[in-house]
């Protein structure tokens, strides 16, 4: 006859249940960027101002942003019909975010530079877009917002001055 020590065999089940129950399988977070809010990009912009842009981001757990891009990489697009082929990129980076897991980036783009949407080649547009790198080596962009309308600011002029000689 053989003799079973209880005690033991009780110690044994909790240890395994308790092993099975805190086990670590915490789920890991996949890496991404997400703007804020989509909506607030698609007003108006004047020529006279810049787009501040403010984006979510997670590298993946474990990983952090690569100064790639400069940290998180935004972009003002612009896009020639169906889009065809980028023709201008005009961009602005929050670098505070190399070397973090997750957090909220922010960059402003200026659009003093930026030709009016109504002065662009015949079906020519502009769209925001946004992208960064995690040290798993893949790159983690959004899919875009457009169209961006961007109007002449109260500063541009409509024409090149004109030199009056006495």
């Amino acid at each position: 006859m053989k003799i079973i020590n209880h005690k033991k065999m009780a110690a044994s089940l909790v240890c395994l249940l308790f092993m099975s129950t805190s086990s670590s399988y915490a789920q890991a977070d996949e890496a991404s960027l997400a703007l804020d809010d989509v909506n607030i990009y698609t007003q108006t912009y004047s020529t006279d101002n810049e787009i501040v842009v403010t984006a979510d981001y997670n590298a993946g757990t474990g990983h952090t942003v690569t100064d790639t891009y400069g940290g998180v990489r935004f972009f003002l697009r612009e896009m020639t019909a169906g889009w065809g082929a980028v023709v201008k990129d005009t961009f602005a980076e929050d670098s505070s975010v190399i070397g973090t897991e997750s957090g909220t980036a922010t960059a402003n783009i200026s659009l003093a530079s930026i030709t009016p949407t109504a002065d662009l080649p015949e079906g020519n547009f502009y769209f925001l877009y946004a992208t960064f790198e995690s040290t798993d080596g893949n790159n983690y962009p959004i899919t875009g917002v457009h169209p961006i309308n961007i109007i002449a600011g109260e500063n541009e002029q409509d024409e090149a001055p004109v030199l009056m000689v006495p």
